[in-house]
């Protein structure tokens, strides 16, 4: 009885696992290929002429076809946003391409959070949104790899974000170098009923 209680907890959680479905991809411009005008390392071509995305903190910079290069170190750096509304108590499929630096201090993070609030600035002081949610906190996992990462979360109830924003973060000296990252191709996700489960 035991032995059959377990088969079919397994097998519960094996259909709850397949029955998990999401919409298509959402994320207006991910993958920075739409845009005006002659490309150039200044945030005002971001802030003005890279469909949907924003500086948060200092001068990020176009890298390559397209991906975006951004650095930290001693609590200071760059980072962009781009917009999208997060809706409360819906459950959210984010991806994106990462490449992190591969002499960067080993303490350095990668950090993706909802927020509200930000607006384009240049310093290289890291802002403090209105409101935030963390989706990513990652450490230095893949240092000189580029990799795909993803992230399931469900916005807490009673909370709506319109931004996800993407920075390095390295609170310490830059050694043996400042965390250094390029992010490209960003989708966003809807969990979604599946098919099956609406003719059922």
């Amino acid at each position: 009885r035991i032995l059959l209680a377990a088969l079919l907890l397994a097998s519960t959680t094996a259909v709850t696992a397949q029955n998990e479905c999401y919409g298509p991809n959402t994320a207006v411009n991910g993958d920075f290929q739409t845009y005006t005008g002659t490309i150039t390392g200044s945030n005002t071509w971001i802030n003005n002429n890279l469909a949907n995305w924003n500086v948060s903190h200092g001068t990020p910079s176009p890298s390559g076809n397209l991906a975006i290069w951004m650095w930290s170190y001693s609590g200071y750096g760059e980072g962009v946003y781009m917009g999208h509304s997060f809706v409360a108590g819906q459950t959210y499929r984010v991806s994106y391409d990462l490449g992190q630096s591969a002499d960067g201090n080993p303490t350095s993070t990668f950090l993706v959070d909802l927020t509200n609030g930000l607006t384009p600035n240049g310093s290289t002081t890291v802002p403090t949104p209105a409101s935030q949610f963390s989706v990513t906190n990652m450490g230095w996992t893949n240092p000189g790899a580029t990799v795909t990462v993803t992230e399931v979360f469900t916005v807490p109830t009673g909370q709506n974000f319109s931004q996800l924003w993407f920075r390095p973060y390295l609170a310490g000296q830059p050694n043996p170098n400042q965390a250094a990252v390029t992010i490209d191709n960003i989708g966003i996700e809807e969990l979604i009923a599946c098919p099956c489960d609406v003719n059922a």
